[in-house]
């Protein structure tokens, strides 16, 4: 999926300037993928500095402003391990983490988002009981269950 978002920001280089959203983060991992692709496009680190040989006159540093990636799940403890995750890989200042549902907390970015990255539950509940033991034992049901049909229903 990371790929996907630099082939875009390839493509378009002011995607890179707006914050992104990651839809149901989980663990955070596509976010902090994301956080360091946007920093690495930016040419700046986690903090806001420009990479070593960037940077101008120590007297002139411009202000530099952070991109974001706003990394939303439903689950409180999705949330809490998106952002332990975000702080243990160094993009705690590029990667806000926000509990609710799909686009819920997101409704002020309508419109300025550079864009969207999700892996949704995309099993179809007809499937569920089915599941091998190591994805149903450690994945949340709501985080695999698709819905009724052919999966992604949660979107």
């Amino acid at each position: 999926m990371i790929d996907l978002a630099a082939t875009a920001i390839a493509a378009n280089s002011d995607l890179a300037a707006a914050p992104w959203a990651d839809l149901g983060t989980g663990s955070g991992a596509i976010a902090v993928g994301l956080a360091k692709l946007l920093l690495q496009q930016s040419g700046l680190n986690a903090v806001g500095k420009q990479h070593a040989g960037d940077n101008g006159p120590p007297h002139r540093q411009p202000q530099v402003t952070l991109p974001k990636v706003l990394a939303v799940d439903l689950s409180p403890t999705a949330v809490a391990y998106a952002a332990a995750n975000a702080e243990r890989c160094g993009v705690r200042n590029t990667v806000e983490v926000l509990q609710g549902s799909w686009f819920e907390p997101l409704q002020q970015q309508k419109g300025f988002l550079g864009g969207i990255l999700s892996n949704p539950p995309y099993i179809p509940r007809v499937q569920m009981e089915g599941l091998q033991a190591e994805v149903g034992r450690h994945e949340p049901w709501n985080a695999l269950d698709g819905g009724p049909q052919a999966g992604l229903d949660s979107l």
